[in-house]
């Protein structure tokens, strides 16, 4: 029964390693990849507003979400999550005025964005009480990212 379980979990990391998804999960990821890309282009032709961006993040979170409850662990289904998480958060903080030099010195947002992304330059200083458009930059730069790695990944 060991044996059996090892044999199984070992032709599961391989199949995966090698972009083993079924066609299911392909096709879910892939239309994941897609809505994300949609806000991508969006964000950096510059010309989406707050209204016109937040629809497509519903959309592409619904998306991510269909994605996200299929595919296996790993980079793919991590590189969904941490882009359209980032997108969500550039999103709230751009409907929070974070735009033109204004601030959002709100403790608890701050506290929840260093913890949601630890690496945001603007947030490693532990004493830095507001965000600016620092973060806003670093959310989208950390999205696109996982975007471009997650369409690497379904092509």
């Amino acid at each position: 029964m060991r044996m059996k379980k090892l044999f199984t979990f070992f032709i599961c990391s391989v199949l995966t390693a090698c972009g083993g998804l079924s066609s299911e999960q392909k096709k879910e990821a892939k239309e994941a990849v897609e809505a994300l890309q949609k806000i991508q282009a969006g964000e950096e032709s510059g010309l989406v507003s707050l209204m016109t961006i937040t629809p497509m993040i519903v959309e592409a979170k619904a998306q991510v979400s269909q994605a996200h409850a299929i595919l296996p662990d790993g980079d793919l289904r991590n590189n969904l999550d941490i882009a359209i998480e980032a997108y969500i958060g550039a999103n709230s903080l751009w409907a929070d005025g974070v735009m033109n030099d204004k601030y959002v010195c709100d403790d608890d947002k701050v506290k929840e964005y260093r913890h949601k992304f630890p690496n945001n330059p603007e947030l490693a200083d532990k004493s830095r009480k507001c965000m600016t458009s620092e973060s806003l930059k670093y959310l989208f730069s950390l999205a696109s990212e996982n975007v471009n790695k997650a369409a690497t990944s379904v092509r």
